[in-house]
């Protein structure tokens, strides 16, 4: 796309190769409650976060301006959440070996993004004129404000915080050198990092956010010193990238065991499932690989000797259920697969998986080191749960018809 300051509707639709009525339609349409699956997340807390994911060839118009104008505007390098190449990681690398690590949570990040703000950002930041800017803002919005299911969003979003990290920033520096504290973002969290001067000017950093136009939700706010386990958005950071320890031990240990009794012995004597065995593992190594790639290496070269005995791809050479749902919640989009609810299927032979679909939340480790998803059940029920990812099989952005 050409770089001149006053891009048009036919700029635009020469790039995503699309007949401009075609783009039009979906602009005047996009206010149909049609265009968008609604439904609701129950909090934690008490409440309900409305999520509105779109559909049909409106989602496809967005995902197509996401790819060819959005995705190539470059982002400044402290922001991480839905962009190619950055990642949970890459958000946590700079905060490191801090003294302090603080993390803020924005409250209804997406919904304070309004229409008007939107049309500015295709002007101001990508160029394109009123008319073309209003279509866009027009089929990047929904009930006046971003929708946190689509495509476009989190770009946008992205973007649209920029007041807020300029703010934050400003503030910061007045009182501390730039190169004495860390900042990132990931889409609504921010992380700073740094010494106790920080935790002073918490109300003054609290007031640039609010005079940018956000609110910072308090409940969620944490304040994480070198004592404590100090976690950025679910990395330990405390001296370096680390996965948890009991993640590795339990790796380590499995290992052991298969080397000396065989995988089918070690699952018999357990009355554990040998294919949720191997399934549990190669997960284990692709969290490992997140943080420490040369560990996971050494580990999978152990593995690789059961990989087909069992008929498990190793986790380089396809993406794993851990990574998917990693783009799946970055994407805001719904998950559908098989989940087995028993613990113990292999004592259990005439039940069968679940076919289930979920709006993932977030990724975790719980006490015993079992990699999970935290999400909302929109199928068969409606309900917050917590999946071992272990126990899912045949995960697909498309609705299952058929359980095999």
């Amino acid at each position: 796309m050409t770089s001149n300051l006053s891009l048009t509707l036919t700029d635009l639709c020469d790039e995503l190769e699309l007949p401009s009525q075609f783009v039009l339609d979906l602009a005047n349409s996009a206010e149909d409650e049609k265009r968008y699956h609604s439904y609701k997340r129950l909090k934690k807390s008490g409440g309900a976060r409305y999520i509105n994911a779109s559909v049909g060839s409106l989602k496809r118009l967005q995902r197509s301006i996401h790819e060819r104008i959005l995705s190539r505007h470059k982002m400044p390098e402290h922001l991480h959440g839905g962009i190619k190449g950055r990642s949970i990681v890459t958000n946590a690398a700079a905060h490191v070996g801090k003294k302090l690590v603080i993390n803020i949570d924005l409250t209804d990040f997406f919904s304070t993004i309004k229409v008007a703000v939107v049309k500015q950002i295709y002007m101001r930041d990508l160029h394109f004129d009123d008319e073309t800017a209003t279509v866009l803002a027009q089929v990047s919005t929904f009930k006046g404000a971003l929708p946190t299911g689509a495509p476009t969003s989190s770009a946008l979003a992205n973007l649209a915080g920029l007041v807020v990290d300029d703010a934050v920033i400003s503030t910061l520096t007045k009182k501390i050198e730039r190169t004495e504290f860390g900042y990132s973002r990931y889409v609504d969290d921010i992380t700073i990092s740094g010494d106790d001067r920080i935790v002073e000017i918490l109300p003054d950093i609290f007031e640039a956010v609010k005079s940018a136009g956000f609110t910072c939700n308090d409940k969620k706010t944490r304040i994480l010193r070198r004592s404590t386990r100090q976690w950025v958005t679910g990395v330990v950071v405390n001296r370096k990238l680390n996965p948890p320890k009991n993640i590795v031990r339990k790796i380590r240990q499995y290992l052991y065991y298969m080397h000396r009794w065989g995988v089918e012995e070690h699952c018999e004597t357990h009355g554990i499932n040998p294919y949720r065995f191997m399934r549990q593992i190669t997960g284990y190594i692709a969290y490992v690989r997140l943080t420490q790639p040369e560990l996971a290496d050494e580990f999978l070269r152990s593995l690789k000797p059961h990989l087909a005995r069992f008929h498990q791809v190793d986790e380089e050479s396809a993406p794993s259920t851990l990574n998917i749902l990693k783009v799946m919640i970055d994407k805001e989009e719904i998950a559908h697969f098989l989940y087995d609810r028993e613990d113990r299927a292999v004592n259990h032979p005439s039940y069968e998986p679940v076919a289930v679909s979920v709006a993932p939340e977030s990724l975790d480790v719980d006490d015993d080191g079992t990699l999970t998803m935290r999400g909302f059940e929109l199928a068969p029920k409606q309900r917050w749960g917590i999946y071992h990812l272990e126990s899912i099989s045949a995960l697909s952005d498309k609705p299952l018809t058929d359980v095999t």
